[in-house]
């Protein structure tokens, strides 16, 4: 008890001394994003293709696992969740220590994922990729919910927010054009078969990256606002499930934000996961992927670049809303690439249609 009340103590201290908002904290949030996304790039792009063709798994039962796994790990963020928040403060931080105790156990089991276990039990291998992606899932979340929380306890003010936001989408950005141009260039050899010791090389390059980016994130970011502990009653605080479900489909504004992202999942995550069969079988160039990677760079430039004034100009819920988009600025980005290996032959082109006010 004597030990909590002082790193409580000690908590209040380092908010209330922290610097002021700066660089460091941006270069920090940046860090997390790069670090963490390195190796979920990785999984979601390239573990279907390991357990396929290298582990000779059924694409059928893979998709079953996926399905699996991300149900539970949808069900389980409400609990991770309430873990976080209803956990002390350390002396660090009530959010930063999680990026410090996960990050290696992060690695790991990235690792773990793509060991070579082709020689096990057909039933064997599939209980093994289901059993280390599910708590390789609950792992990430465990990073991933505390760090997206963050920004609202590293400043109070909106601009500054939106800064981090956009330093953010910098580390995911780089994290992405990294890790497949690389991927690619390493994972094939001359005639375009995964080769399976290289999927444990990139996973331990990428896996001591992350767990770096992610130090340097704890190191560099400072918690600015206060968060009281959850005071819970000797029985144990009791939710009631099923009633945050029916006030969840009464909350509009709530089911707008799961449907979009879910309708944006369902676009990227498959283009990311086949992207990789699209080229070994039909263009028969694993190499071009590096080049297909660049295309997205167009749209996310000028959307970092644009970001801050916008939200300083109109504000996060005006930049949102349809109407803003009716009466200011229609835009309609269309990425389409042409690849014809024969000739050498590449062409990216990024089409914007502006509509006058």
């Amino acid at each position: 008890m004597e030990a909590a009340k002082k790193r409580n103590i000690a908590y209040i201290e380092n908010v209330k001394n922290a610097p002021a908002f700066g660089l460091r904290d941006k270069i920090g949030y940046l860090c997390g994003d790069l670090g963490f996304n390195s190796l979920q790039v990785i999984v979601n792009s390239y573990l279907m293709l390991f357990c396929v063709n290298i582990l000779g798994m059924n694409a059928v039962h893979f998709a079953g696992i996926v399905f699996i796994c991300k149900a539970l790990d949808a069900l389980n963020d409400t609990f991770i969740g309430r873990t976080v928040d209803r956990r002390a403060p350390a002396k660090n931080g009530k959010m930063k220590p999680y990026l410090l105790w996960f990050a290696v156990p992060y690695a790991i089991f990235t690792l773990i994922l793509f060991m070579n276990v082709h020689a096990m039990p057909y039933a064997a291998k599939i209980a093994w990729v289901l059993i280390i992606y599910f708590f390789w899932g609950i792992i990430g979340t465990f990073i991933n919910v505390p760090y997206g929380a963050m920004s609202n306890i590293i400043t109070t003010n909106q601009i500054e927010r939106t800064e981090l936001s956009n330093f953010r989408s910098i580390g995911s950005f780089a994290a992405s054009m990294g890790t497949t141009t690389i991927a690619p260039l390493l994972l094939f050899d001359q005639n375009n078969d995964p080769i399976a010791g290289r999927f444990i090389l990139l996973s331990v390059i990428l896996g001591v990256f992350c767990t770096v980016c992610l130090f340097l994130a704890h190191t560099l970011i400072h918690e600015r606002v206060l968060v009281e502990e959850v005071k819970v009653n000797e029985n144990g605080e009791k939710i009631n499930y099923l009633q945050v479900a029916k006030s969840f489909l009464h909350n509009r504004v709530m089911i707008a934000v799961v449907a979009s992202y879910v309708i944006v999942k369902l676009f990227i995550q498959p283009v990311s996961t086949l992207n990789q069969y699209v080229f070994m079988t039909y263009f028969q160039d694993t190499s071009s992927l590096a080049m297909a990677s660049l295309t997205t760079m167009g749209p996310m430039l000028l959307g970092m670049v644009f970001l801050k004034p916008l939200v300083k100009r109109f504000g996060k819920r005006r930049l949102l809303h349809g109407r803003f988009w009716d009466r200011h600025l229609c835009m309609e980005p269309i990425c389409f690439f042409l690849l014809d290996l024969k000739n050498g032959f590449s062409v990216s082109l990024w089409h914007l249609h502006v509509l006058p006010a």
